[in-house]
């Protein structure tokens, strides 16, 4: 769907403007396709689990980019947040786009494309909650990660991603979703 899409869209962007932490993936995708004899496209989920850089890689492009960017809820009772009283029925905004900032959970380079964080730092349990968490969490979640995860191994293993025309002036833009402001334009160099 379009949420996938464009998630895609950025990651293979962060891809193309990062060339190192691109081969490290494609490393990693070739090394599982080395151990299993199976190539990317016929990755299963076991595979796709023994991927951690491929699974950190997209939390790290949730979190600079969060397609929802927000999550609204209506309070079923009454709570105490930060010492104010919230009444329930009040309309309560959660916002992935502040909290994925915060350098107190993701540290002092929290604008940089860094996907080593998600495998070295623990944070507290929602402080990525792109998904939405309890029985209104995205029910989508977990076919979309494989989706993205395949789509990530699958290009990695066939090609080098580059960037192509204005690709480092792409902004993120909010319409319905978190999008990008114009086409992503990329190269895939065969390998």
């Amino acid at each position: 769907g379009d949420t996938t899409s464009r998630a895609a869209a950025f990651t293979l962007l962060a891809l193309a403007m990062n060339p190192a932490i691109q081969e490290e993936l494609r490393e990693e995708v070739l090394g599982r396709t080395a151990a299993t004899g199976r190539a990317a496209e016929e990755f299963d989920h076991d595979d796709l689990q023994a991927l951690p850089l491929v699974r950190a890689t997209h939390k790290e492009q949730m979190r600079l980019w969060p397609i929802a960017f927000a999550n609204q809820r209506i309070l079923p009772d009454d709570i105490e947040l930060g010492g104010y009283h919230i009444p329930a029925g009040s309309s309560f905004l959660i916002s992935h786009a502040a909290m994925l900032m915060r350098r107190d959970y993701f540290g002092d380079d929290v604008d940089t494309f860094r996907p080593h964080r998600w495998l070295e730092e623990k944070r507290p349990a929602f402080a990525a909650a792109w998904f939405g968490v309890g029985p209104r969490a995205c029910i989508g979640r977990r076919v979309a990660e494989n989706e993205l995860y395949t789509m990530v191994a699958n290009v990695l293993s066939r090609y080098r991603v580059e960037p192509g025309t204005d690709a480092e002036n792409i902004q993120a833009i909010t319409k319905l979703i978190l999008m990008p402001d114009r086409d992503v334009n990329l190269r895939f160099v065969p390998l």
